[in-house]
């Protein structure tokens, strides 16, 4: 089995050689993606400049100040139009009373109208009725009733052809808040505040043409922009009646046109939320549009009324730093107990905080920048491929002792085997085409529980090896603590690339799709190594220290009786190794405590890649593996190597966060490790002091008990 063994190392060689290409891809287009955005939304703060009876200029001036590049617009709706005072709103019940009757002030129009509905018997309870003065505003409502309600909109002028008036076939709550498009004297306006960029915030509706979506394309370039985060729960083009996605994919089209992007802004959730239900449609609009996407984070309207402006910028700085997030949009603070001008203020120095941040995190301020495709090779995906089966095959021959002949050729040929499945897998397109994305998620998974497996294999071997070696120096024992460390990292560390150069794709790094399973392969490879345990060590041995058959382990095992402490402790133990398994992965079941949420911010803002925190305890506590063997600390033993293995585990955990840029991922391991090295060679130091301390105390008092006895 020796040749066999060395195979398997080779093809994990090319494996990781494989991954490593396909990481590299990820990494360049990931440090071409460092230009972040922040964006003000308009609206919001013009609300509180009003308040303020402050210019807009003037409020415009403090945010560029404080570091905001861009300002968000969004589209009128008839609301806002009703507030501005450019418009009058009434639902058609309203010409049931003669005494509204539009104020008395436009009585031809009411007569209008009322006739029309009476004549053609329009249900008054399902109509809407918007008036206005200005030609202007009437021209612009008129084009935009003809795109959004088409054949739903009857107009009416006034004899003096002063005032107009639409009569909607919908009710008031079906229209009221739908965009309705942005005019040119919105982007003059913006132009004019002096921002770098206008970021729209375009809306979906039912019925768009493919002549508006090039009128709204020509105006985009008109006005220069460069990111569009669109509003509702839609994006643009999405329509359930468009089975072929044709107007996504022209959009898509149009929005990628090489030297002319225009990037969409992936609305990002702090949560681990389906970005298809955020907005419909950016699934496909992104895929369509070669991923020339970009992330953009806000936080939540309830968040804005209870956050102190220091966790705002907490949350912007980890949206950067750990998801990918370029465009910060920032609505401003909305505290109750405070005034309006003191949520300004805050606001302002959450700006400034995040800029400063910004520029500490080695990135610049200025337009964001589409991700863009990242490619995937499928050849170098088969070379990952077949390095997970040698790991899994490598795995199951360290752990069993195969010596008969058949049993060696079964392996011989499962593994042939599985190298000609899985090179017709991706070499055939028809199954590449069909069933890609689910070979690359199952080889993943396979490599997210095989390589720390291994890794908690190798811990094993170092146990046994070192086990009652009281010989070893303090600084051996050190040194040897640390290679073993660094070892298992390593391993881990070739398992995330694994998995990193399977899932690079943009949609994974963009999070539109997730890799899941993540909890079940941090489980997995924990009991694995309790059954490792069992056969390389042994719960019950004979008298040479060998372990007796599993079989005969189980039987005495359960025939041992078990004390209540003992039950208690192993209640506690399987509570906390739950919660550290409902916190793992990309979908969390508890929440971090206050404490440790102060201890990641602090960790986050000096060190960007802040070191995870089960690897905190976990690698200083693997540390202590070959001290315990030295000095026959079983029970502990296992206990630090179940810990030790926790830390293992989240080295991959970290990778299979995929949105996670990669070199943060892998300066956060490095962090750790630095942490580890140094808490965890100081423990062992003052540990062995501490009991070479009481080995001398008991020594000094055995010999007085002596000496007493004599005399």
């Amino acid at each position: 089995m020796k040749k066999f063994r060395n195979l398997l190392i080779v093809l994990i060689v090319v494996g990781l050689l494989a991954a490593s290409i396909q990481v590299y891809r990820r990494v360049r287009a990931e440090q071409r993606n460092r230009v972040v955005e922040i964006v003000a939304d308009l609206a919001d703060f013009k609300d509180i400049a009003l308040e303020l009876n402050m210019p807009i200029t003037e409020m415009a001036n403090r945010l560029t100040s404080a570091g905001t590049t861009s300002i968000a617009i969004s589209e009128e709706t008839l609301g806002d139009m009703l507030q501005e005072g450019k418009i009058l709103l009434y639902s058609g019940m309203s010409l049931r009373y003669s005494e509204v009757n539009f104020n008395n002030v436009y009585q031809d129009l009411a007569q209008k109208i009322h006739y029309y509905m009476e004549e053609n018997r329009v249900d008054d309870s399902n109509t809407t009725i918007v008036i206005t003065k200005n030609r202007e505003d009437a021209d612009f409502l008129r084009a935009s009733f003809q795109d959004r309600f088409p054949n739903l909109v009857t107009e009416f002028v006034s004899e003096d052809l002063q005032s107009y008036a639409f009569l909607i076939n919908r009710s008031m709550d079906k229209v009221r808040n739908v965009g309705l498009g942005l005019t040119d004297e919105d982007f003059i306006v913006a132009q004019s505040l002096g921002f770098q960029n206008i970021i729209p915030r375009i809306q979906n509706h039912e019925d768009l043409s493919f002549d508006e979506i090039d009128r709204i394309y020509e105006q985009l370039k008109k006005y220069k922009v460069k990111t569009v985060v669109f509003g509702g729960v839609t994006v643009l083009g999405h329509d359930y009646q468009d089975e072929e996605n044709e107007k996504l994919a022209y959009i898509g089209e149009k929005f990628s046109t090489p030297g002319a992007e225009i990037i969409t802004a992936i609305i990002e959730k702090p949560v681990e939320t389906d970005l298809e239900l955020v907005q419909r449609g950016i699934k496909v609009l992104s895929k369509k549009s070669n991923y020339v996407n970009t992330k953009v984070y806000s936080a939540d309207a309830s968040q804005l009324t209870r956050l102190k402006y220091t966790d705002l910028v907490d949350q912007w700085g980890r949206a950067i730093s750990q998801r990918n997030v370029r465009v910060i949009y920032v609505r401003p603070l909305d505290k109750p107990e405070k005034t309006t001008t003191e949520n300004l203020e805050d606001s302002l120095l959450a700006i400034r905080e995040i800029k400063d941040r910004i520029e500490y995190m080695g990135m610049k301020l200025g337009s964001a920048k589409g991700l863009g495709w990242v490619s995937q090779n499928r050849v170098l995906q088969l070379l990952i491929a077949f390095g997970t089966m040698a790991i899994v095959f490598l795995l199951f021959i360290d752990l069993f002792t195969i010596e008969k002949k058949k049993w060696q050729n079964t392996i011989y040929i499962l593994f042939g085997l599985g190298l000609i499945g899985a090179t017709e897998l991706y070499g055939i397109p028809f199954f590449y085409d069909k069933l890609g994305d689910l070979m690359n998620k199952g080889i993943a998974f396979v490599a997210s529980i095989a390589f720390p497996s291994f890794a908690g294999l190798y811990l094993l071997e170092v146990w046994k090896k070192y086990f009652g070696k009281k010989e070893l120096k303090r600084s051996k024992v050190i040194y040897l603590s640390v290679l073993t460390l660094v070892v298992c990292l390593l391993i881990a560390a070739i398992g995330g690339f694994y998995i990193g150069g399977l899932l690079s794709e943009s949609k994974y790094i963009l999070k539109l799709d997730v890799f899941r399973g993540v909890k079940l392969s941090f489980l997995l490879p924990i009991l694995f190594f309790a059954f490792a345990y069992v056969i390389k060590c042994g719960v019950y041995c004979d008298e040479a220290g060998k372990p007796l058959p599993i079989c005969e382990q189980f039987k005495k095992l359960m025939d041992t009786p078990i004390l209540v402490k003992y039950g208690l402790a192993a209640v506690v133990l399987l509570a906390a190794f739950a919660i550290i398994v409902m916190r793992s992965g990309n979908t969390l079941v508890t929440s971090a405590s206050s404490l440790e949420l102060a201890f990641r911010n602090f960790l986050e803002k000096y060190l960007v890649a802040r070191p995870r925190t089960k690897e905190l305890v976990a690698f200083p506590v693997l540390m202590f593996v070959v001290y315990l063997s030295t000095k026959k600390q079983k029970e502990f033993g296992f206990l630090a190597m179940a810990v030790a293995m926790i830390g293992i585990e989240n080295v991959i955990n970290s990778f299979c966060h995929i949105r996670m840029p990669i070199l943060v991922t892998g300066l956060s391991t490095i962090y750790s490790l630095i942490f580890a090295v140094i808490i965890g060679s100081i423990g062992i130091v003052v540990i062995d002091k501490v009991v070479e301390y009481f080995k001398k105390m008991d020594s000094i008092n055995a010999v007085r008990t002596e000496r007493k006895r004599h005399k």
